[in-house]
């Protein structure tokens, strides 16, 4: 097995030309199978060969790695380097069936995002903030996030004609450039009027007479939403 692995790496740099780091990341994850298939079948007299795997040892290996508490993404990758492995040598007719095609892959772990906590979010929003621009929009951010649940690429598109101050709503623009009103809290809309009143050339009246301009600006002074639109473009 072990001139195998030596065959299958040189027809990886050389047939395939693959990347040093690929090529040297599937012979590190074979020569620990090989190990795993030496360990498993000669101890009982059989000699470690390709010839002589089968998909139950394949199976006896990937169970090593959940039992040595390997990330599912790092099983199904050296899952990958064995079938590749083997795809190899039934078409050098070196073997006459790949035993890791009746394996299957390990389903990829669901994270769950971690969120903060009320008591979390509650601290951040007392901290102190400087009467400066950049820390009344980054407060005024915050509240948003907090009242209304809002994505980030929905809060970089809101521009100030979208806040409706007198009724507390605040107009949104999702996915597909679907359009909604959502309630936003009083806390927000001060912070907001804050921030507004803050930033030079604009201000709470002004926001009422048709401006077009953005709710939040960048530390360089572009627009959140004016990047948004670039990136899109």
């Amino acid at each position: 097995m072990e001139q195998d692995i030596k065959d299958f790496a040189n027809h990886m740099q050389i047939e395939r030309n693959l990347s040093g780091h690929t090529s040297k990341g599937y012979i590190c994850d074979l020569k620990q199978f090989m190990n795993y298939i030496q360990s498993a079948v000669e101890p009982h007299g059989q000699k470690a060969s390709a010839a002589a795997v089968d998909h139950i040892l394949v199976r006896g290996f990937l169970r090593s790695l959940y039992v040595a508490k390997l990330k599912k993404v790092t099983i199904a990758r050296k899952l990958a380097a064995v079938r590749a492995f083997y795809k190899y040598l039934l078409r050098e007719g070196r073997i006459t069936k790949n035993p890791a095609e009746l394996v299957h892959t390990p389903s990829p772990e669901k994270h769950v995002p971690r969120v903060l906590s009320v008591d979390e979010i509650l601290l951040i929003l007392n901290l102190s903030f400087r009467d400066e621009p950049l820390e009344l929009r980054d407060r005024a951010i915050m509240e948003v996030f907090y009242s209304t649940g809002i994505r980030l690429s929905e809060l970089v598109g809101v521009n100030i004609t979208d806040i409706n101050f007198s009724q507390g709503l605040i107009k949104i623009r999702g996915k597909g450039r679907k359009e909604r009103l959502i309630p936003v809290g009083r806390a927000a809309l001060a912070a907001i009027e804050l921030h507004l009143k803050g930033r030079a050339g604009h201000s709470v009246e002004k926001a009422g007479e048709g401006s077009a301009g953005a709710s939040f600006f960048e530390r360089t002074g572009a627009t959140f939403n004016h990047q948004k639109r670039s990136q899109d473009s």
